[in-house]
């Protein structure tokens, strides 16, 4: 049998997710994963530890020099595709070569967004998305005292930790009411907020910025109620959006990102998509959106690479899912954030000890939890959630005890299900 040939355009979590899945089903086609960067892969994630040095440079890469030998893959690295020909099935590159596939993975990930405030460039602003942004972040911060950062998600309140931790005073400016808007509620956001004040950092929510001047010395960020903000440093942490230019006239499905089945598969039947860059189905809703989290990409790049050497796999589809450690605190949510009509929740707070329980549950089914400062595995939670499995009568242990009842449940629902295959 003539061996086929596989382009994976990225090399981070879902392409290499894909990788593994697609060598552990078959060792037989080629596979060549293209990356931008002159990098070995590593995670964005990471970036910001670098800034407070809790890691080095080469403890970035998530895999080793001889990975890609041993998955029999080449990696060709500082190479930036410009289009994708998909009557000729070929990628075209920014040095105008050209080379055909098979099959395609697109796994492109996602690029940070750059709010329209006037004042605002690329060039003076800076993120933490590649670790080339990391690098010049590093350069930058050795005389910097103070900095603003756009932004109060994820992103931005690692890096509002990590400068933190090295005594540079740091103002977030949001512009909705609260930190963390995606992930948790007013209250759970607002002891988190405390923490991170406590530790020096300077809260603005509920502000918008409408004009950036760069000085010689730093830049001023003026608010709509008219106060100015200065200090030494700017960063964009408003969000990211999928990396998706070089698919303009591909004929290749795109929305908010590239529209993909139930397989991950494209509208054109040898591209597939995963990870920051693929839109597809929540589990929760069944509406099509984006999900730009590890654990996501990971998953997705999984059923991806499945598919593409064969074996059908179907994804289920995305539930929000993050972690977040700040200052020796932890906080967890997983699947809903806040309660839809019908929608039961269970809630308890213990704000002298910073410890916050929520979950959100309807028919016995679990739809949504988030933690502060308790020690379980957001793994667990997400497992009960993708498995619909029964809660009923347990929810005030999931509240009182959320780590033991939650591994129960879920050896509980382990059983069931192998019961029922048995069968």
């Amino acid at each position: 049998m003539e061996k086929r040939k596989f382009l994976i355009v990225g090399c981070g979590t879902a392409a290499l997710s894909a990788l593994k899945k697609m060598r552990k089903i078959n060792s037989q086609d080629e596979v060549k994963l293209i990356t931008m960067e002159p990098y070995l892969p590593y995670s964005p994630t990471s970036l910001p530890y670098l800034l407070s040095k809790r890691i080095k440079e080469s403890e970035i890469p998530m895999v080793t020099d001889d990975f890609f030998d041993q998955m029999k893959a080449e990696l060709v690295r500082g190479r930036r595709v410009e289009h994708i020909d998909i009557e000729r099935r070929e990628v075209i590159y920014d040095v105008h070569g050209r080379e055909s596939y098979d099959c395609l993975l697109i796994a492109t990930g996602s690029e940070p967004a750059l709010p329209s405030i006037p004042g605002l460039n690329n060039k003076h602003a800076f993120h933490l998305r590649t670790l080339d942004d990391a690098k010049k972040l590093l350069w930058k911060i050795k005389g910097t005292r103070t900095a603003i950062i756009l932004g109060a998600g994820l992103i931005g309140l690692h890096m509002a930790e990590c400068l933190a931790e090295r005594k540079i005073k740091v103002i977030v400016v949001e512009m909705l009411p609260q930190i963390l808007p995606a992930y948790f509620d007013q209250d759970a956001s607002r002891m988190i907020q405390d923490v991170l004040e406590k530790h020096g950092v300077r809260f603005f929510t509920d502000h918008r910025a409408s004009e950036v001047s760069w000085k010689k010395n730093g830049v001023e960020v003026s608010l709509k109620n008219g106060k100015t903000l200065k200090a030494d440093l700017l960063l964009i942490a408003t969000g990211v959006k999928p990396r998706l230019s070089f698919l303009n006239a591909s004929g290749i499905k795109v929305n908010e990102g590239i529209v993909v089945d139930s397989e991950m598969r494209t509208n054109v039947s040898n591209i597939f998509a995963a990870g920051d860059v693929a839109e597809a189905k929540n589990f929760l809703t069944g509406n099509y959106g984006l999900n730009p989290i590890l654990p996501n990409a990971a998953e997705q790049g999984k059923i991806a690479g499945s598919n593409i050497v064969g074996r059908k796999v179907e994804y289920e589809g995305w539930l929000p899912m993050n972690a977040f450690n700040y200052f020796g605190h932890f906080a967890i949510s997983v699947g809903k954030p806040m309660p839809s009509d019908g929608d039961e929740v269970r809630v308890e707070k213990k704000e002298d000890k910073g410890i916050y329980k929520k979950i959100i549950y309807k028919d016995g089914k679990l739809l949504g939890a988030s933690f502060l400062d308790i020690n379980l595995h957001s793994g667990v939670l997400h497992y009960l959630i993708k498995k619909r499995a029964e809660i009923r009568g347990y929810e005030e242990g999931l509240i009182k005890m959320p780590a033991e009842k939650s591994l129960w449940l879920m050896h509980e629902a382990e059983k069931k299900e192998t019961e029922s295959l048995e069968d």
